[in-house]
């Protein structure tokens, strides 16, 4: 048996809330705000506390914020250049919260499509980035400083082309930013949905984790 893993609803500032999953036992631990996609949590809710529980399991302290209650909806919806903002905001707000936690000794964002899209918005404010089918959003300026990426993309992507992912790599590149980027040829949008032994999704999985270890 795993570590035990403490579960907690948390208020976040802006009227924003959130769920923390922690190791056990207290300690200092490296930190991980995990950006759900468009959808939200109404449809993949349970891959994402997924994802948090298996992180806690390896020693992270994990903070899931419901961003979408900066704009009262369960899903982007049709006004995600009116709300881009906001959003953006919210997850700022659980950086700072989660940063000053005792205990945490750095922050990274791991994000999934849109998630992935704030991420790299915000990359100046964390210390690594763990991009999943995302890229350089047109909503908001690039930062000018970026902290080491990760980027894993389906090479069959309908929803966010390929191409997405290699414009983020070239500018990292360009900028001498420490990052690797993963393909996965025939691989399509949520590809990770499926995380079968030997499967794209947990590939891409066991390079997240590696990758945060490390940074």
């Amino acid at each position: 048996m795993g570590p035990l893993i403490a579960l907690a609803i948390v208020a976040l500032p802006g009227g924003i809330h959130g769920e923390l999953f922690a190791p056990d036992g207290g300690g200092r631990h490296a930190a991980v705000v995990l950006l759900h996609g468009g959808a939200g949590l109404t449809r993949r809710g349970s891959d994402f506390r997924a994802y948090a529980r298996d992180l806690a399991r390896n020693g992270f302290v994990v903070l899931l914020p419901h961003y979408f209650d900066a704009t009262h909806s369960e899903t982007m919806g049709p006004k995600a250049s009116e709300r881009f903002a906001l959003w953006q905001r919210a997850v700022r707000d659980s950086i700072v919260w989660l940063r000053a936690r005792p205990g945490v000794t750095k922050v990274s964002l791991l994000g999934f499509s849109l998630g992935a899209f704030l991420a790299v918005s915000l990359g100046a404010e964390v210390d690594a980035i763990v991009d999943y089918y995302g890229g350089i959003s047109e909503l908001a300026p690039l930062p000018a400083k970026l902290p080491p990426t990760l980027i894993v993309h389906g090479e069959a992507d309908s929803t966010v082309p390929v191409s997405e992912a290699r414009r983020l790599a070239a500018v990292l590149e360009e900028r001498h930013v420490a990052h690797e980027m993963h393909l996965y040829p025939e691989a399509e949008h949520v590809f990770d949905a499926k995380r079968a032994p030997g499967s794209a999704g947990a590939d891409a999985w066991r390079r997240a984790l590696a990758f945060l270890r490390v940074h």
